[in-house]
């Protein structure tokens, strides 16, 4: 019988091999995009669910002072060498969404940002609207007024169109992997199986790993954004500066917190 693992405990050796990572640098660009827009210039930036932190340390060496959080020790390990490695200063903090208190030094003030950003549909592991609504709060609780929080989600067409369809496998060094996607039945959710087999000396050991996401309707996103305290800026399909259509599979959601 195969054990069960949280989320990332495998996928994290295999973020950065498998390209993963080429979509946090996609995002990076845009993001600027973005905030050339609306001539926004933070100075700081928390990045939510930073991942192995390429993100993390794209902002870096473009001059932000950096605070990345993730759920995932592995993650994290691998973000903070990463930034290490670059010789970046970067502050990564272990905190599951939609739980959020980011910490002004050793004061118990909340530390401010210009920016708040949260990437790879990470927005979509809530599944239920008060989580999202927590996690909408607890953001801009840590935004300056006028700081903008920008995010990507998947949408119930994505699900339909990519996860119904994704299977993945391959082999590296000692680990090998088999993915597959499933719909929820009468839900706008899917669930990806994610089989990991690790090489233990002469015997290959079986683990498993289940990613859930929930898609939102933007109506959904937009009232619960509002009710944090957000203004909305724009609700574009990923990486374009134009709206969504009916199939567009990620979303991309740009909000700036009142004065």
């Amino acid at each position: 019988m195969a054990s069960k693992q949280k989320p990332y405990q495998h996928m994290a050796a295999l973020y950065d091999s498998m390209y993963m990572d080429r979509f946090a640098v996609r995002m990076i660009d845009y993001t600027f995009r973005i905030l050339r827009k609306f001539n926004h210039d933070p100075q700081n930036v928390l990045e939510i669910c930073c991942g192995t932190g390429t993100a993390a340390t794209m902002f870096a060496e473009r001059g932000l002072e950096v605070t990345g959080v993730d759920g995932s020790p592995e993650m994290l390990k691998a973000a903070q060498k990463k930034a290490k490695s670059k010789k970046l200063k970067i502050d990564f903090v272990r905190q599951v969404l939609p739980k959020l208190s980011i910490k002004e030094g050793k004061s118990r003030q909340l530390k401010k940002f210009d920016l708040a950003t949260c990437y790879f549909d990470s927005l979509n592991y809530l599944l239920s609207e008060a989580d999202l609504k927590e996690c909408f709060v607890r953001v801009a609780a840590h935004l300056n007024p006028g700081g903008y929080f920008i995010f990507d989600m998947n949408t119930y067409h994505g699900f339909k169109a990519v996860w119904a369809k994704m299977t993945n496998a391959g082999v590296r060094d000692d680990l090998a992997w088999v993915w597959k996607a499933k719909l929820h039945e009468g839900e706008p959710m899917a669930t990806l199986r994610a089989v990991f087999f690790t090489k233990k000396g002469r015997h290959w050991e079986r683990t498993e790993e289940l990613h859930t996401e929930r898609a939102y309707p933007n109506s959904v996103i937009q009232r619960l954004l509002k009710s944090a305290g957000f203004e909305i800026k724009g609700f574009y399909k990923a990486f374009k500066l134009r709206k969504p259509d009916r199939k567009s599979g990620r979303i991309a959601v740009v909000a700036r917190k009142k004065d």
